[in-house]
């Protein structure tokens, strides 16, 4: 009998080793680093977007004239939205489309910029920030749109992606160059006092960043960090490692990485997501192309996500400040929707749900954005 036992647990112990054989964690750097094996990855396995997302919406912006856009990329909070235009004024929108207003301007004035690389909206202070493409400055507006002040910096930002903490601060991490000498890679500033600037210095991530595969990091190159979770993740291009900022300490710490035999995987370069529950990785230039791993249980598979808020169509995905969305002109997803209603994949039961969707779309009607939480 004792033997049945044994013989019954040593299954069940590798069955649990096999699931999740292709994760390991590492804590030799004093924090725990957990590192996905892509090779012990099966087949490519559905997954449903509403097992990411909550509330999910679709959300008509407003129809005046100067509420009319071109997008390039959004941003959220509770109740506020920004549309970041092609070399254009940033929109600011409330939560249900309708236009507040333009967020300073596109020009080369006091409170203007001709090149946004982030723009982070702190509704609990009251205000919005615009990081420059290259400056040595960040915009500071109020909610209306309205210009602030500027916020100075010792060098140059290259590319800056911010952060807000959940103390009354926000963060920023910046690109740096190996032909220049930039000394910080990341910096926190107070709310209350914009001139209290703490810089975070790492001779590791420098030296690192400065010299990947023997190539200088330039403006090709970007990082990649969409406040999807806390603890400020973000990556470089062709590095294979999520870190966090952690603004309380000024420190960087590794949190999640890929172990890929570059010479039977090809692909151009990574860009990872972190999210309440999830890590997802997107696999620029490689077949399969999206990795999702579950922080809790461990488990890991190349997924491809339908959108089963709409009838299964395959969901176009970005994900920003929380949320997942995407934006259509009103023709553009009028015809995608039409098509998808022609095949077998859509349920019988969402049908009349699509052509209702449909048949709130006009031509000569503004954008339209769809949005769900991601879940906590």
């Amino acid at each position: 009998m004792k033997s049945i036992i044994c013989i019954f647990c040593i299954c069940i112990l590798a069955a649990c080793q096999s699931k999740h054989e292709s994760i390991t964690i590492d804590s030799s750097n004093g924090s725990e680093l957990m590192v996905c094996d892509v090779s012990l990855l099966g087949e490519v396995k559905d997954l449903k977007l509403s097992e990411l997302i909550e509330d999910f919406e679709i959300i008509h912006f407003d129809n005046r004239d100067e509420a009319l856009f071109k997008h390039s990329w959004m941003y959220f909070s509770d109740n506020y939205m920004c549309v970041k235009q092609p070399r254009g004024t940033v929109k600011l929108f409330d939560k249900t489309g309708k236009l507040i207003g333009n967020v300073g301007s596109f020009g080369q004035g006091p409170g203007e910029y001709q090149s946004i690389m982030d723009i982070l909206i702190d509704e609990p202070a009251g205000f919005i920030y615009i990081a420059p493409f290259v400056g040595k400055s960040i915009l500071k507006y109020n909610l209306k749109g309205e210009y602030l002040s500027k916020i100075d910096f010792e060098e140059r930002l290259n590319k800056p992606r911010l952060f807000l903490n959940e103390d009354p601060s926000f963060s920023l991490v910046n690109l740096c160059f190996k032909d220049m000498d930039n000394k910080f890679v990341g910096a926190n500033i107070q709310t209350n006092n914009n001139k209290e600037v703490k810089y975070a210095h790492d001779e590791r991530l420098l030296s690192n960043f400065k010299n990947q595969a023997g190539q200088n990091v330039g403006f090709n190159n970007e990082i990649w960090s969409y406040r999807n979770a806390p603890n400020f993740p973000f990556m470089y291009t062709h590095t294979d490692t999520l870190y966090h900022y952690n603004s309380v300490d000024n420190k960087f710490n590794a949190r999640f990485a890929l172990k890929i035999n570059k010479d039977k995987t090809k692909y151009n370069f990574l860009i990872f997501h972190e999210f309440p529950k999830h890590y997802l990785t997107f696999i620029v230039g490689g077949d399969p192309g999206t990795l999702l791993v579950n922080k809790n249980s461990h488990d890991a598979s190349y997924v491809r996500i339908i959108n089963d808020y709409l009838g299964n169509i395959d969901a176009s995905l970005r994900f920003q400040d929380g949320y997942y969305y995407w934006v259509y002109e009103p023709m553009d997803l009028k015809e995608k929707l039409e098509e998808h209603l022609l095949t077998s994949i859509c349920p019988k039961d969402q049908v009349e749900k699509l052509e209702k969707i449909i048949s709130t779309l006009n031509e000569n009607d503004n954008n339209l954005i769809i949005r769900g939480k991601l879940k906590k």
